[in-house]
């Protein structure tokens, strides 16, 4: 019967330690303490996320009318890579020909939650660049701003992604 309550310590105590040990106290703790003391650094808070720019305010949103009738589609997100959340209002275009010859182009921008997509797209060879507003991008590969897509008439080319840093 001893031997239960040591077991139980001996299971919890790292998880109490832990709680109390590791990153993630809240935002108002974290500052109270900076606020304590100044010019100490404060290891136990969740370093403050990098700024985000502004959208781009030279981005214009099109798309061609002949992409209404096909039902293939291109799809993204944009992140910030230093904590993997994501960019709104990044602009994206897409420009290629279609399967048939046809010049396409079109520019949206990425959602509240980063995402972007360009629907009704017809099969071909197309590339999705986006617009880095001063920031680097880091993947697909370091500087990689745009990504060759081959689509098939139909299909959907998902995971066409960016992630970049300030």
């Amino acid at each position: 019967m001893r031997v239960l309550p040591i077991l139980l310590a001996l299971v919890a105590t790292p998880f109490v330690a832990g709680v109390s040990q590791g990153l993630g106290h809240d935002a108002a703790h974290c500052a109270r303490r900076a606020d304590q003391h100044p010019g100490k650094v404060i290891n136990k808070c969740d370093p403050a996320p990098a700024p985000v720019p502004p959208p781009s305010s030279s981005c214009v949103v099109s798309a061609q009318p002949v992409m209404a009738t096909e039902s293939g589609k291109i799809t993204g997100t944009v992140y910030l890579d230093l904590v993997w959340s994501t960019i709104s209002g990044v602009c994206v275009h897409l420009s290629g020909t279609s399967a048939a010859g046809a010049q396409i182009s079109a520019t949206v921008l990425t959602d509240g939650n980063g995402l972007y997509t360009f629907s009704g797209v017809p099969g071909g060879s197309y590339t999705v660049c986006e617009d880095t507003n001063g920031m680097s991008v880091t993947w697909p590969a370091a500087g990689m701003s745009c990504i060759p897509v081959n689509l098939g008439s139909g299909m959907w080319a998902a995971f066409n992604d960016w992630a970049n840093a300030p």
